[in-house]
């Protein structure tokens, strides 16, 4: 879905397609762009290209939220570059937020494999 989703970065016409049918404000704003500007390049054009990435972020999120498998007993685990430069390689940094609602338990220790 989203090899789909990235054509519209490389096929003007599935650009073109996307930004003019989707009935909404944008498509609007879009259409009237191309009025003034009737031979713009869609895959050139800075306000074009902006909202094309916007849309592709969408479907990104979209599709992570889909996919995201829940866990009766687990928890998420995110990261984050360690910008301060804090760790050293191979370290991370877990900080563990006991929630009242979380009853399971707590593993500790050097590696988790």
């Amino acid at each position: 879905a989203l090899q789909s989703e990235a054509g519209i970065f490389q096929d003007a016409d599935q650009a073109v397609n996307l930004l003019t049918t989707g009935g909404t404000a944008v498509d609007d704003i879009v259409k009237g762009f191309r009025k003034l500007k009737p031979h713009i390049d869609v895959l050139q054009e800075p306000f074009c290209v902006d909202i094309l990435r916007g849309h592709y972020r969408f479907a990104i999120r979209s599709f992570i939220d889909k996919t995201r498998i829940p866990l009766n007993e687990g928890c998420q685990l995110m990261g984050v570059a360690d910008e301060f430069g804090v760790l050293n390689d191979g370290e991370i940094f877990v900080q563990i937020d006991h929630r009242p609602e979380y009853n399971g338990t707590c593993h500790s220790g050097s590696r988790f494999v």
